[in-house]
C-alpha cells in the first residue's frame, strides 16, 4: 500500500512540475508562437528606435500647430513641405504651410495661408514637383497647388461632397515614375452623418488638379 502511495505522488509531482512548465509559456516569452503567428519579441521599457534623431522646430508660432502632414519631392529630396492646423482658440482655426528647399536646414512659411476658417490639413507632391494641399472649409473639401514648394498657392478647387458633411481629408499623388498613373492625385474624405452613418469618398485628378 505505501508502494502504491508513493508511486501516485510522484506522478502528482511529475504533473505538476509539466503544468509549470506549460503555464510559464505565455506571451511575454519571445518562442511563445500564439495560434501560429510570429512570435512576440518583448521590448524593454523606455527602449527607442528613434534616440538617434534630433527635434528641429520649423516654425516658432504663437499658435497650436495641430494635425501635421508632411511631404517631400522625390524628385528633389531637398525639398520637403509641412502643413498644420494653427489654432488661436477653439473657434479660430487656420492653416499653416512650412517649406525648406534643403533638406530641413532652414524653413519658412505663414501660420495662416488664408483668414478664413480651414483644417485638416494634407499635403503632397508630385513627379513634376506640384504642390497639393487638401483641406475642409465649412462641410467640403478643397484642394489648391503650388508650383513653388508652397510660397505661394494658386486657386483651391472646391470637391463637392454628396450631403455636404465632410471631415478628415487625405490627399495622395502617384509619384512612381513607371507608372501608368503618375502625376494623378488621388483625394479620400469621410463624412460624418451620424454616429451610425460614416462614408469614405474618393476622388481623383488625372490633369494635375485642375
Amino acid at each position: 500500500m505505501k508502494l502504491i502511495i508513493k508511486i501516485f505522488m510522484i506522478i502528482l509531482f511529475l504533473l505538476v512540475s509539466s503544468f509549470s512548465v506549460f503555464a510559464q509559456k505565455t506571451i511575454s516569452d519571445p518562442s511563445y508562437t500564439p495560434n501560429g503567428s510570429n512570435p512576440v519579441i518583448p521590448m524593454p521599457l523606455g527602449k527607442s528606435t528613434v534616440s538617434n534623431f534630433t527635434n528641429i522646430t520649423i516654425f516658432s508660432s504663437s499658435y497650436n500647430q495641430t494635425e501635421t502632414s508632411v511631404t517631400i519631392d522625390t524628385q528633389n529630396p531637398n525639398h520637403l513641405f509641412t502643413g498644420a492646423n494653427t489654432v488661436a482658440t477653439s473657434s479660430n482655426i487656420r492653416i499653416g504651410g512650412y517649406y525648406s528647399t534643403s533638406n530641413i536646414n532652414t524653413w519658412n512659411g505663414v501660420d495662416e495661408i488664408s483668414s478664413e476658417k480651414r483644417f485638416d490639413p494634407s499635403v503632397s507632391y508630385d513627379l513634376d514637383g506640384n504642390l497639393y494641399y487638401a483641406y475642409n472649409y465649412n462641410t467640403n473639401t478643397y484642394v489648391m497647388k503650388s508650383i513653388n514648394n508652397g510660397a505661394n498657392w494658386g486657386t483651391s478647387v472646391k470637391i463637392t461632397s454628396p450631403n455636404n458633411a465632410a471631415d478628415k481629408c487625405f490627399i495622395a499623388t502617384d509619384h512612381n515614375v513607371n507608372s501608368p498613373y503618375k502625376n494623378n492625385v488621388y483625394l479620400m474624405w469621410t463624412e460624418f452623418i451620424s454616429n451610425s452613418n460614416h462614408t469614405i469618398y474618393f476622388a481623383k485628378s488625372t490633369n494635375k488638379g485642375q
